[in-house]
């Protein structure tokens, strides 16, 4: 069944892997795309079910950001908002969630801002996650099946399409099957992505991605860039900083620490 809950698809290049390049053109398109699976940093398939962890954001930081002056200690909204508490958790299979808690109510005159900063910062982790998602469960290459069309290029790439009532995607390879463009059109969203990887023993891990996006899809474009790090939890890799940067708009950048994790027996070969 095709896979068309990506709200972010990513794209990105990657050299080392021209080695493998020769032996993968041989192949015809829907052996290749399956033959790419294997590039990448998939947890999921070692038994990795979910996650939950602790975050942090520099509130200081962000405000002097976004006031273009310094912010005191003592400013009510700072002092407010490094009293609450934030967990995220993961289960790999759609959106991620963050926790607000309230550790002391926000000043009277401050709540529109509590409200604001509350209801974008559970979009915006929602969406982080719902998008990284699709690099460690497989969806970022999905299997061929007869709801996709799979075309090798005459540069050597590949082209692939999907669609259903709601949704279209086209995915861009290179030479070496790496996914080099991704674009996803809804009835609420036009989004062309462009990320970059790092290279691990387990396989290419996102590190980095610039999002043009339209929403609705005539709208003006935005551009939403995030760079994250990684950190070993329980023989897994999970996110240990997030920096989401809307341009135009200021930069939020996120810590997670104490993390665990829920597994199962890994999936069969």
């Amino acid at each position: 069944m095709l896979n068309l809950s990506r709200a972010l698809l990513f794209a990105a290049a990657l050299p080392f892997f021209a080695a493998a390049a020769p032996a993968q053109q041989q192949l015809n398109a829907p052996a290749r795309l399956l033959a790419a699976r294997s590039l990448y940093y998939t947890p999921t398939a070692a038994g990795l079910q979910s996650f939950h962890c602790n975050a942090t954001v520099d509130w200081k930081a962000m405000l002097t950001r976004f006031s273009g002056g310094p912010v005191a200690d003592t400013n009510p909204f700072l002092v407010y908002l490094q009293s609450v508490r934030f967990e995220v958790s993961d289960t790999l299979d759609g959106e991620g969630k963050l926790t607000w808690t309230d550790t002391t109510s926000p000043p009277a005159n401050l709540q529109a801002s509590r409200d604001q900063m509350h209801g974008g910062l559970i979009q915006m982790i929602g969406g982080f996650y719902q998008s990284w998602n699709q690099f460690v469960n497989g969806g970022m290459v999905p299997a061929p099946d007869t709801s996709t069309t799979e075309t090798n290029t005459a540069d050597g790439g590949l082209h692939m399409h999907g669609s259903d009532a709601t949704t279209a995607f086209d995915d861009n390879f290179d030479k070496n099957m790496l996914l080099i463009t991704a674009h996803v059109v809804t009835k609420e969203l036009d989004n062309m992505a462009y990320p970059t990887y790092e290279a691990s023993t387990d396989g290419l891990r996102v590190n980095r991605v610039r999002n043009v996006l339209h929403q609705p899809p005539t709208a003006p474009a935005s551009e939403v860039s995030i760079a994250l790090t990684y950190m070993p939890v329980s023989g897994f890799q999970l996110p240990a900083t997030l920096a989401v940067t809307l341009v135009g708009t200021g930069e939020f950048d996120f810590s997670f620490s104490s993390c665990t994790v829920k597994t199962a027996a890994p999936a069969a070969k």
